[in-house]
């Protein structure tokens, strides 16, 4: 175990809240990318220090609270979105937002066109848990930054027109970068990314 991973104060444990909304690029294609995500999660403790695995994908939207989203009728309505059990309500409500999100991409953008996830650059910053008002995620954040481009940015606006407000571009106001995160490491971390 790293020295800086001790169970008081060096492991990664924020934990998320919320759905987010995300495209993965093709698994295949994607592989070596993924074999270097867990490479960067295991020079800085892995599971053993709170990190967890998770799939390649440029985020389009994040923390967003489904009972606020609005019923098939477009009342507002929370009432099947319940945290109770399985949480099948949930799901199927998220399942038929993404096909309105994938409907009201559609109308923009032709989906038999693939969608380019082109990296511009590599970039990593610590995100203490004392930022955006304590919500911070007590960590450094590796990412590469992907190039913007009309599909994503499309993808990105059809999700805002049907889901509600998330984390990051609701009230918060803040713009779409389009962004690969490879690991979220604990703090301490920073030398080894």
């Amino acid at each position: 175990m790293p020295p800086w991973c001790l169970p008081s104060d060096g492991c990664f444990d924020h934990q998320f809240s919320g759905f987010s909304v995300w495209l993965e690029p093709e698994p295949f294609a994607s592989r070596p990318l993924q074999d270097t995500m867990h490479e960067l999660a295991d020079k800085c403790g892995g599971k053993e220090c709170g990190l967890t695995s998770f799939a390649p994908h440029v985020t389009l939207l994040y923390n967003i609270r489904l009972e606020d989203t609005a019923s098939n009728d477009g009342s507002r309505n929370g009432g099947g979105m319940k945290r109770d059990g399985v949480g099948d309500a949930e799901t199927t409500r998220a399942y038929d937002l993404l096909r309105r999100c994938l409907r009201e991409y559609e109308r923009h953008v032709d989906s038999s066109e693939p969608i380019p996830m082109n990296a511009t650059r590599y970039y990593y910053f610590p995100y203490p848990k004392i930022c955006d008002n304590s919500r911070g995620f007590g960590c450094v954040i590796s990412m590469l930054l992907i190039e913007k481009n009309r599909q994503l940015q499309a993808f990105h606006d059809a999700a805002k027109t049907v889901f509600p407000p998330d984390e990051r571009h609701g009230e918060a106001g803040g713009s779409f970068q389009p962004h690969m995160a490879l690991v979220y490491a604990p703090e301490q971390c920073g030398k080894e990314l």
